[in-house]
């Protein structure tokens, strides 16, 4: 299966809403993605999620504080 890379825009209320249903996809065994950044503009925010990631998914995203820096960063994410 192939494994798509993705990323959480917004590591406020509905971005901690996308994150419990991507661990519940992890959890189900049928998730073809990886969970590999979190960005927002607020810091605090994007880490606690990074955090919570972690704890539910195992693994830790990278942290962004802009879209434009994560692209140039990571352009293997597929999908937001």
């Amino acid at each position: 299966m192939t494994v798509i890379p993705i990323a959480i825009v917004g590591a406020g209320g509905m971005g901690g809403r996308h994150l419990r249903a991507l661990g519940a996809l992890y959890d189900s065994g049928m998730a073809n993605v990886e969970l590999v950044a979190v960005c927002d503009t607020r810091e605090e925010n994007a880490l606690h999620l990074a955090d919570k990631a972690e704890e539910m998914l195992g693994s830790r995203p990278e942290v962004f504080t802009s879209m434009e820096d994560m692209r140039k960063k990571r352009p293997d994410i597929e999908a937001v």
